[in-house]
């Protein structure tokens, strides 16, 4: 067909030269005319002759599809398998020291001559930390002391005295009782018997405010006594004891700083020198604190981890942060510093369970599913997981140990798809859980 149409090309070219010589061309231009139009036409027609006979010879036969192509696309999965598992939840918070004890005075006007002892030392029970100037007290104590003995003094003369008027009011009373008789017989007048009687009136008038004068002089001395023991107590607070074994957390007293209670503390003490994290924690996961679980404990600036356990866990949530807090014990360690921040991994559950890598897991609004593949279909699957920690999740109900499933979840494959498993390595496994950078918190 090509070849008549080029047949046809050329016979049109030389009828178009043979009109254009009808038209005023001399018979010499179309000879030249057609001496150079013609060689380029035959070469024309040449060339498709040979392409006609190109495309008349028989093709070669079709290379048959590889049955590789035919098959389902490979998909990579791996197997609901049993593991340990640790959940771990992660807190954070500040080293504070377990209980803080402050010492300070509650004696005005004392100076501070010595200091015993400085922030960070640690210190026993009973040790001297500081001492007030005790000048004035020992002369209120020699004062005091003068006065008692003076009061010993006056209670021995008010005892002789007390003494004599006993024996005056004896001795008045023996008159009376002699005067009496008497003066019934006629052997003694009237007024000699009144005079007798005032002189017995008279001498226990004397007793009595004898013995009132000694138990005055008593009085004196028991106050001047109950004055001496304050004096003594004011002397030993001149003694500022450590009550405790600790750490000393802060030191505000200065030689030659008057020391008074009103001056606020001048020892901040870590009681036993235990410190503790005290770390905040998300009102969604305190419900899986317990008392005595461990802590793995890393301080700013450690290289290692402290193991601790929860000591304490407070019974409310800040409303405004919706935070609560868990104080974490720790052993004693010298590298422990007090307002450190400190990161640590509460052990919430350790087992042996059925798992999935998380990669394996989608979550929604309705829950979780996985994608199991079996006979080469993928099926979706409602599943109930439970902890979860290291890319790996527990697999409560819906999967069965050893049984296969889409190793990534929702992302090549869909419901009801043929798929060529190909089982996840150990290698990709570990990437592929190390990729999830799973949040334990």
């Amino acid at each position: 067909m090509l070849f008549r149409v080029a047949r046809t090309f050329v016979g049109l070219v030389l009828l178009v030269g043979v009109l254009a010589a009808g038209y005023g061309f001399a018979s010499g231009d179309v000879v030249k005319w057609r001496a150079v139009v013609e060689p380029y036409a035959v070469a024309a027609i040449a060339k498709i002759e040979t392409t006609v006979a190109e495309w008349q010879k028989p093709k070669p036969a079709e290379r048959p599809i590889p049955v590789e192509a035919a098959r389902p696309p490979a998909i990579t999965v791996t197997k609901a398998a049993r593991r340990e598992i640790t959940e771990m939840v992660v807190v954070t918070g500040s080293l504070v020291a377990e209980e803080e004890v402050v010492v300070g005075v509650d004696i005005d006007g004392q100076k501070i001559v010595e200091l015993g002892a400085d922030q960070g030392d640690r210190v026993s029970a009973g040790q001297i930390l500081a001492r007030l100037d005790r000048r004035s007290l020992d002369v209120q104590l020699a004062q005091n002391d003068a006065a008692i003995a003076k009061a010993d003094v006056a209670i021995e003369q008010t005892v002789t005295q007390v003494a004599q008027a006993e024996l005056a009011v004896t001795d008045a009373q023996n008159q009376l009782d002699r005067t009496t008789p008497l003066q019934a017989k006629g052997f003694a007048t009237n007024a000699s018997l009144d005079t007798q009687t005032i002189a017995l009136r008279t001498t226990k008038s004397r007793l009595e405010n004898a013995k009132a004068g000694l138990a005055f002089a008593k009085a004196d001395r028991n106050t001047l006594t109950a004055a001496r023991q304050d004096i003594l107590l004011k002397l030993a607070k001149t003694d500022l004891k450590a009550p405790t074994d600790g750490i000393v957390l802060a030191r505000t007293a200065q030689l030659g700083q008057f020391a008074s209670g009103a001056g606020g503390t001048l020892f901040r003490i870590a009681r036993d020198g235990k410190i503790e994290l005290d770390a905040e924690v998300t009102e969604g996961v305190m419900h899986r604190m317990q008392i005595g679980q461990t802590v793995l404990v890393s301080p700013s600036g450690f290289d290692d981890r402290i193991e601790g356990t929860v000591r304490l866990i407070t019974p409310q949530v800040d409303q405004a942060t919706r935070l609560g807090h868990v104080r974490v014990a720790l052993p004693s360690d010298q590298r422990l510093r007090v307002g450190a921040f400190a990161r640590g991994e509460v052990i919430t559950a350790h087992k042996e369970v059925v798992s999935l890598p998380l990669t394996a897991v989608q979550v929604d609004k309705d829950g979780a599913t996985t994608q199991v593949v079996k006979d080469g279909r993928v099926s979706t699957r409602r599943i109930v997981t439970g902890i979860r920690n290291n890319g790996l999740v527990e697999v409560v109900s819906g999967v069965a140990e050893g049984e296969t499933v889409v190793a990534k979840a929702g992302t090549f494959v869909r419901e009801g798809d043929l798929v060529t498993p190909v089982t996840e390595t150990p290698a990709s496994a570990a990437t592929d859980l190390t990729a999830t950078g799973e949040n334990r918190s």
